[in-house]
């Protein structure tokens, strides 16, 4: 068993949080691509340490959090820099496969962190009967048009189109809060 970080943006932290989230893809190229069931991926996400504890950037919306950033010496401190102690969200890979991007079936698009309309307490915006959340202000007629544009987001324009080989992890989430 390894235990490996993993960074992930305020909107999929929100969606681990709020158990919408079990999948994961990530480059085939990634070091995750040697991750096995049983592996353990402790999450770093945006933060700042406030006296004596820590305070995560995805709990809070823009206009706090920017007030919190101006209120501390350091400020909020990237992802990457988030040390082990700090992190607050454990992920125990179940599974692991490589395929082709574009080969993501509907039901996966919801495990990455969709909302279906069925839904429409966790907020997000509605169009042809589905509800998708991507900080709450784009709006998808499916969760894989979704999908596709958070992968442009993250790996850059035309990354879809590119149909790149990825590693494909479902976990488990278990937080210090349990």
């Amino acid at each position: 068993m390894t235990d490996r970080g993993i960074i992930f943006s305020a909107p999929m932290v929100r969606a681990l949080l709020e158990g919408r989230k079990t999948m994961t893809r990530r480059l085939a190229t990634s070091p995750l691509r040697r991750c096995v069931p049983g592996d353990r991926l402790w999450v770093r996400e945006t933060c700042m340490k406030a006296e004596t504890f820590w305070c995560y950037r995805a709990d809070y919306s823009d206009e706090v959090a920017a007030n919190m950033s101006a209120m501390s010496a350091k400020g909020w401190r990237p992802s990457i820099h988030m040390p082990r102690a700090a992190s607050r969200i454990t992920l125990t890979v179940t599974a692991v496969r490589t395929e082709p991007l574009q080969r993501i079936p509907e039901v996966d698009c919801l495990a990455e962190g969709s909302i279906p309309a069925e839904n429409p307490s966790l907020g997000g915006c509605v169009d042809g009967g589905v509800m998708v959340h991507t900080d709450r202000e784009c709006v998808y007629a499916t969760p894989r048009a979704w999908y596709r544009e958070l992968w442009d987001k993250l790996h850059g324009p035309g990354s879809w189109d590119a149909n790149p080989e990825v590693v494909v992890l479902t976990f488990t989430v278990s937080t210090n809060r349990e």
